[in-house]
């Protein structure tokens, strides 16, 4: 698909009422949780891997067996358990973020965004890159104080008909964003607006 580079020299009456800023208000951080995989000739979507997953499990299960080894021993105290507690929600809130849906399905004709957001592709005009500087806070070393680090983040839009827009993905991997930005045009056939600065 052709990249249009400066979004002021779009021709096209779509692009000229498209926001042009990121949608995202906060820092999406600055790794790449889910990748892009293809599922068949008739879907393509982000996963997390299988590390990530397992992170959160494991600290859901790790709670879950220190409340039964602190009900089973009647041990434990307040304090124990609460933390224990926190560690199953954590667990489970991850599993659950981790296993939304990013995906693009041809067979069904949609784009699907979370459990409830979903798009059919027609209604897709283009795909939308953009970039911004966030600033991250970096942990003090010893005997010094934290310090900010600017870096670049990168934002990943379908465009739709009316010109507004949804967030497909977002995160500090110029590389990645722009290779799954081309796959997914091609998928879609829908073009690439690449303003990154």
């Amino acid at each position: 698909m052709a990249k249009i580079l400066n979004p002021r020299n779009f021709k096209d009456p779509v692009a000229q009422k498209t926001e042009w800023k990121p949608i995202l208000k906060e820092s999406s951080g600055n790794f790449r949780i889910k990748r892009l995989s293809q599922d068949g000739e008739t879907k393509l979507g982000f996963k997390a891997p299988a590390g990530s997953m397992a992170v959160y499990r494991n600290c859901a299960l790790a709670g879950l067996a220190g409340l039964a080894l602190m009900m089973f021993t009647q041990t434990g105290t307040l304090v124990l358990r609460v933390l224990a507690v926190i560690a199953v929600l954590i667990g489970l809130w991850g599993i659950y973020l981790q296993s939304e849906p990013i995906s693009f399905d041809k067979t069904a004709g949609v784009f699907r965004r979370g459990r409830k957001q979903t798009i059919k592709l027609d209604e897709i005009y283009a795909l939308q890159l953009l970039s911004r500087v966030v600033d991250v806070k970096v942990p003090p070393k010893k005997g010094q104080k934290g310090q900010l680090n600017r870096i670049n983040t990168y934002e990943l839009n379908v465009v739709l008909n009316d010109g507004s827009r949804v967030n497909v993905i977002a995160h500090a991997g110029l590389k990645e964003i722009v290779e799954d930005g081309n796959s997914i045009s091609n998928f879609i056939n829908k073009p690439l607006w690449d303003a990154i600065l």
